[in-house]
């Protein structure tokens, strides 16, 4: 068995007609309480993905793995990582998928409980390429890297995440006060940081907080939430950000963990929590998370 935070694309390059692309390569997406979804084919079936930056995999839903058991190709078994725990699971791999106009096959797709997306499209897929994510207009697109000089037009940093293969971006969250979190477009909320960071900030005897409950690919928990008066993200200033944190005793993976098969000194940004949909929603994302550069425009 392996234990494995990051997994490879393996894709043909036979184009196929895709009438809802644009002319620039735009394809329109859904946005699903926050989260990105594309229409992709399976066979002669059309489902869901999630474009999710904040997971090192590209995965696919456990009922679609169980309904479809004696049809699928198995890989090696290997232990995933989500926000509430841990898991064992053997990958799918060999998947003939068909989305962005093009053939893909798909390789070490790790089985994850998500209630309506068929597959998670992580960093192994988003890598290949500068993915642009139009919110405002709910569109995405991608480019090559040769199409966008990023190290000349990035204006946030961006930089990898400690011990793992996932982006890390600088926020302010008071005036010169910086903090790195997550990069994860597949987080619905605002920002989620460590209760430890929420009660150095005084957060939770500032504002009001709320109590929910939350789910992520291997479970679910207790969470509170409550709003900041100010955050910065590259050049732009925003106001009343929702920051969820986990409720007092409830465990949840959102800081940088040293992956269990690398020695030595870990090379990267300690990222101490998540960004996601409250913030990204007013912005044109553009990501490379190859070279781990980012812009930011409002439109």
């Amino acid at each position: 068995m392996r234990t494995l935070l990051v997994f490879f694309l393996f894709f043909s390059c036979s184009v196929l007609a895709e009438p809802k692309i644009d002319k620039e390569g735009w394809l329109p997406f859904v946005l699903n309480n926050g989260a990105v979804f594309i229409e992709v084919e399976i066979g002669q079936e059309t489902v869901m993905a999630l474009i999710d930056s904040g997971a090192e995999f590209n995965g696919i839903n456990k009922s679609y793995v169980e309904r479809h058991k004696d049809k699928l190709n198995y890989g090696s078994r290997i232990t995933v990582q989500g926000v509430f725990g841990e898991e064992e699971v053997a990958t799918v791999t060999g998947l003939a998928t068909k989305l962005f106009g093009y053939e893909f096959k798909l390789v070490d797709l790790i089985p994850v409980q998500m209630q309506d997306p068929v597959l998670l499209l992580g960093q192994p897929f988003l890598s290949n390429f500068i993915v642009q994510f139009d919110y405002p207009n709910q569109k995405i697109r991608l480019l090559p890297h040769s199409a966008v000089d990023m190290k000349k037009v990035a204006n946030v940093e961006l930089k990898k995440s400690r011990g793992r293969n996932l982006p890390v971006i600088k926020v302010d969250i008071a005036k010169d006060q910086g903090v790195w979190l997550t990069l994860d477009t597949g987080n619905t909320g605002g920002l989620v940081v460590s209760r430890q960071l929420a009660e150095e900030q005084q957060w939770l005897t500032q504002f009001p907080v709320v109590k929910h409950g939350a789910s992520g690919v291997t479970g679910s928990g207790d969470v509170e939430s409550f709003q900041i008066p100010y955050l910065k993200v590259g050049p732009y200033e925003l106001e009343d950000v929702v920051v969820t944190v986990p409720a007092e005793g409830q465990k949840m993976n959102i800081s940088d963990k040293t992956s269990r098969t690398t020695a030595g000194v870990q090379k990267g940004i300690h990222a101490k929590g998540l960004l996601g949909y409250d913030v990204l929603k007013h912005f044109v994302l553009t990501l490379d998370t190859k070279n781990w550069r980012a812009h930011i425009a409002a439109p």
